[in-house]
C-alpha cells in the first residue's frame, strides 16, 4: 500500500493559502451542519515520526468552533490504573459525544505498532488486536460515527532529514531527545509491520486515506480534503442538506 504513495506532489505557498483558506471555511460550516445534525467525526491521525502530523492538527482546528471539537495524543504506555482493562478501554473514554469531532494524533494503531516492535505481544495477540480495531470500528460506523484515518507517509531519507533539522535548532532539540524515535525499530522495520496494519484495518466505512508528508503545504491540503469531502458524503448520505457555501 505504502509503496504506492506518490511523495513528489507539493504547493506553492500562495498555492496553499488559497486552497486552506476555502476549505477552512467549508470546515467550518460543515461542523455547524454536524452539530445540529447530531453527526459524531472521528479522525485518527497515524503515520511515521516527523510527518506533520501536529501541524496538520493545527492548521485543521485554527478556526473550528473550540467547544465542539477535542484533541487527543496518545502516550505510548497505558496508565497504571488502565493495565487491569481491555487494551481499548482508554480509547472509549475519548469517543467524541454526537454532533462533535474527536481528533487523535495517534491512535489504537500506535498502540498496537509499538506493543509488535517492542516484543509485548506475540503474532497471536497482535492479529487479536487488529481484530478488536476492525470490531471497534465498525461498531462505531454501525453507530453512525464519521471515520476519517490519515496515515502520514515520508521517506527515511526525509524523516532523517527532519529529526537531524530538530537536533541542530534549540527551538526544536527537544523533540530529538534519545528515546523519541529510537526506542523504535528501524526504518524497514516498521515498515513492514505498518504495511500489515494498514492492510489488516482497511474497511469501506473506515478507508486509509495516505498523505504524501514530503510537503508540509501538500500534507495540510490533503488533510483538509479528506475531512471536507468524507464529511459531505456522510451527510448527503444520511439525506442531511448540505449547507451553502458562503
Amino acid at each position: 500500500m505504502l509503496e504506492q504513495v506518490d511523495l513528489r506532489p507539493s504547493l506553492s505557498r500562495a498555492q496553499a493559502k488559497r486552497h486552506v483558506g476555502t476549505l477552512r471555511r467549508r470546515l467550518l460550516e460543515l461542523q455547524q451542519a454536524c452539530w445540529n445534525a447530531g453527526l459524531p467525526t472521528l479522525v485518527v491521525f497515524e503515520g511515521w515520526d516527523a510527518a506533520v502530523k501536529g501541524d496538520a492538527i493545527r492548521k485543521l482546528t485554527e478556526r473550528l468552533e473550540p467547544r465542539a471539537y477535542t484533541v487527543h495524543y496518545l502516550t505510548d504506555a497505558p496508565r497504571s490504573a488502565e493495565t487491569d482493562l481491555p487494551w481499548m478501554w482508554r480509547f472509549w473514554n475519548d469517543l467524541p459525544a454526537f454532533g462533535t469531532f474527536a481528533l487523535f494524533d495517534r491512535s489504537w494503531y500506535r498502540r498496537l505498532l509499538l506493543e509488535r516492535l517492542h516484543g509485548t505481544a506475540d503474532l497471536l495477540r497482535w492479529r487479536r488486536g487488529i481484530r478488536d480495531i476492525v470490531d471497534f470500528e465498525r461498531m462505531l460506523a454501525d453507530d453512525g460515527y464519521v471515520i476519517v484515518k490519515l496515515f502520514f507517509h515520508l521517506s527515511e531519507a526525509v524523516q532523517r532529514k527532519r529529526f537531524d533539522a530538530w537536533r541542530d535548532e534549540p527551538g526544536t532539540s527537544w523533540k530529538a531527545l534519545v528515546g523519541e524515535w529510537s526506542r523504535l525499530a528501524p526504518y524497514d522495520e516498521q515498515l513492514e509491520l505498518w504495511e500489515y496494519l494498514l492492510q489488516g484495518s482497511e474497511a469501506p466505512r473506515a478507508p486509509w486515506t495516505f498523505v504524501s508528508a514530503h510537503d508540509r503545504r501538500w500534507a495540510r491540503v490533503q488533510t483538509f480534503e479528506t475531512v471536507v469531502s468524507t464529511i459531505e458524503s456522510a451527510l448527503i448520505e444520511r439525506g442531511i442538506e448540505l449547507p451553502e457555501g458562503r
